[in-house]
């Protein structure tokens, strides 16, 4: 049942940059698991790349490199075709967390017994498909308002301004308690105990 309250987070970020793994991994995913009944999470993996049309293909240029734009693609693949954040969330989380994402695929889908091969993933990863999930990523984080000025850039119930951003990484689940309106969860009577508070500089700027 969908909870009409629930507090909207999405994340813009891209795949290998310090700070927006760190938030994905010590602040968003611990907090979504205590908290996933009054919270909805979209993970958008774009962040400060470029794209540009070459005979009809979208071609991307990502900050840390091409195993960025590959990573990226793969999360997005794996959103596709999981469909439940329930299902796709912790195998994300899994990527991230690993030393080495370009070859985190398989162990992940394997940790969590994701009925999803990795052949699928990387059929569209290396298809039409992942080309056309990587520009509608582009399209929504070219769309931001105001535009992304680094990442991760949060944004909750449609707004980010830089005192929501802080509330965020800082204590993001201390924030969503706060700003849930419905009755709070037994999670939001105690504070937030054991999750990383990241600093403001730990950003990948645009």
């Amino acid at each position: 049942m969908r909870n009409e309250s629930a507090v909207q987070v999405e994340l813009y970020y891209e795949s290998l940059c310090g700070g927006c793994r760190k938030f994905l991994v010590l602040q968003l995913f611990p907090t979504w698991l205590m908290l996933n009944d009054i919270m909805n999470v979209t993970l958008v993996p774009y962040g400060n790349a470029q794209e540009k049309n070459v005979s009809g293909k979208w071609e991307f240029t990502c900050q840390h490199g091409p195993d960025e734009c590959y990573v990226n693609t793969i999360e997005a693949c794996i959103m596709h075709h999981l469909g439940d954040i329930q299902l796709y969330f912790p195998v994300i989380f899994c990527i991230e967390f690993s030393s080495n994402l370009t070859s985190a695929l398989e162990p992940c889908l394997a940790a969590y017994q994701i009925d999803l091969s990795v052949k699928t993933v990387m059929d569209c990863v290396n298809g039409d498909l992942g080309n056309k999930l990587m520009h509608q990523n582009a399209l929504k984080t070219d769309a931001l308002n105001p535009p992304h000025e680094y990442v991760p850039w949060v944004v909750i119930n449609g707004k980010h301004d830089d005192s929501l951003q802080e509330k965020a990484l800082s204590a993001l689940f201390n924030l969503i308690c706060e700003m849930y309106t419905g009755p709070k969860p037994d999670a939001c009577s105690g504070s937030q105990k054991g999750l990383t508070p990241l600093k403001r500089n730990s950003v990948c700027l645009n």
